[in-house]
């Protein structure tokens, strides 16, 4: 796992939305980059969704389910887990090795730094949402962590713990998640009946024997955290949720969220093109840390950060970051962001809000690579399908247009608190729809403060 110091220069091209079927383009498109028809898969219950609250808002009682869930969904093995709570139950290694598959696949990052972080990071969160409900049926929905709010802090020994740690090795040893254990004597082949595609799983854990990444160093045995507490200002997650215009799409979303930046629009005022930071990976970087005393201002390249960072604390380490309690609780937020950014931008729903049908790549390298298009299936090693959603008995591997049909604000499963008290208007049928999308742009984007993680995947271009 490394860095990627965000440099001036470098530039985030926008992909080709997909093409209405109807329309004269439509006629000499190809299949791959006409919009499929949005409807909401079959077999899906209808009727009441979960409503994911803010973790601080939680009752007594409710956060208590959530937090034993938790545990339980750590301590137990999967068979017997099974057994207990039904099909849809994970044991909690199952999601930090699909994630550090997905983010080490030999064709490039199936789930980060790209237009694919979200749609895949939609689904992955509410796989495991579904799992945590199937521990505790009484749970409401998969509570997310606002970071835009300061006190009372979640870094408590009434909540997730201190920031850093303060066991002798910074591991995490108060908080609800005290001495969180972390898999050793892990191997990959304990995992391999849920290969969908074994041929791209290239992921190689920590020589330590512990389930991190090869790149990772730290030998500790549970949650450990060598950075402090994280905050996001709320006027920037405004900008991200509120981000409208001519030519602004899914991508220009991203990438207000991933690289802090708005396309070159300032933000609401002064000419500063920069957020105060990256809502998605600042939390990694800031909570994580490393032990190694880095110089990121005089890193100007990969190979540099490499040299420096090796011993890291679990949520800076990319690939096996869902090892820390807060990890879905964070991204749960970021799919809030993207739920509220949908509803704003109701008219861009018939092209799927303008995600890549073509071209689609990763960022910040640019690259271009198999898996993260429009009408490709997410994450083939290891994927997603309505069966193993409990939606049907269909086998068939989700598209990012199908996790961008379900997960919509009208169609997913799910609702956040503060989308159902707001005062707007009821949220449109995407199949509804007939006004005309904005097409995707290109975008030069130049930053020089934010620090992106990448995954090792792109340890290739090296």
């Amino acid at each position: 796992v490394f860095f990627a110091l965000a440099l001036c220069g470098i530039t985030v091209r926008a992909g080709e939305p997909c093409v209405r079927p109807g329309t004269p383009d439509a006629a000499t498109a190809p299949a791959s980059q006409l919009c499929p028809p949005c409807q909401p898969l079959s077999g899906r219950t209808s009727g009441s969704r979960r409503i994911r609250r803010e973790i601080r808002s939680l009752s007594a009682s409710q956060l208590e389910r959530v937090v034993d869930a938790f545990h339980v969904m750590k301590s137990t093995e999967q068979e017997v887990g099974e057994q207990l709570y039904g099909p849809l139950f994970k044991q909690w290694d199952y999601f930090v090795a699909k994630h550090a598959v997905t983010a080490t696949d030999s064709r490039g990052d199936q789930g980060h730094f790209s237009a694919a972080f979200m749609t895949w990071h939609s689904a992955f969160v509410f796989e495991f949402e579904n799992s945590l409900v199937a521990v505790d049926p009484e749970i409401d929905g998969l509570p997310y962590w606002d970071s835009t709010i300061r006190s009372p802090s979640v870094f408590s020994p009434s909540l997730f713990g201190s920031a850093p740690g303060t066991g002798p090795g910074f591991e995490v040893v108060d908080g609800l998640f005290a001495n969180f254990p972390i898999e050793d004597n892990f191997s990959l082949q304990d995992y391999s009946e849920y290969f969908d595609n074994e041929e791209t799983v290239a992921f190689e854990s920590s020589d330590t024997g512990l389930l991190r990444d090869k790149g990772n160093e730290l030998d500790t045995t549970v949650v450990t955290r060598f950075g402090g507490e994280f905050y996001y200002e709320a006027q920037d997650f405004d900008t991200c949720r509120n981000l409208q215009g001519p030519g602004l799409g899914w991508e220009q979303w991203y990438e207000c969220i991933e690289l802090g930046t708005v396309n070159q629009l300032p933000r609401v005022q002064g000419n500063d093109i920069l957020l105060s930071f990256t809502h998605h990976s600042g939390p990694h970087i800031w909570i994580g840390g490393t032990s190694n005393e880095v110089d990121f201002s005089a890193i100007m390249s990969v190979p540099e950060v490499l040299a420096q960072v090796d011993t890291m604390g679990d949520f800076m380490d990319v690939v096996t970051s869902p090892n820390e309690p807060l990890f879905m609780l964070h991204h749960a937020n970021l799919d809030r962001s993207k739920m509220w950014w949908m509803r704003n931008n109701e008219e861009l729903a018939p092209t799927y809000w303008n995600f890549p049908a073509s071209g689609s790549r990763s960022v910040p390298l640019g690259e271009e690579y198999e898996g993260i298009n429009l009408n490709e299936q997410m994450a083939t090693a290891w994927g997603f399908s309505p069966k193993l959603f409990g939606w049907s008995d269909s086998e068939t591997l989700l598209t990012h247009a199908d996790a961008l049909c379900n997960f919509s604000p009208r169609d997913a499963p799910y609702i956040y608190d503060d989308m159902i008290e707001s005062p707007v208007s009821p949220i449109p049928s995407v199949s509804s729809y007939s006004s005309s999308a904005a097409s995707g742009t290109s975008s030069c984007v130049v930053f020089s403060l934010v620090l992106t993680l990448v995954g090792v995947c792109y340890a290739h271009v090296l």
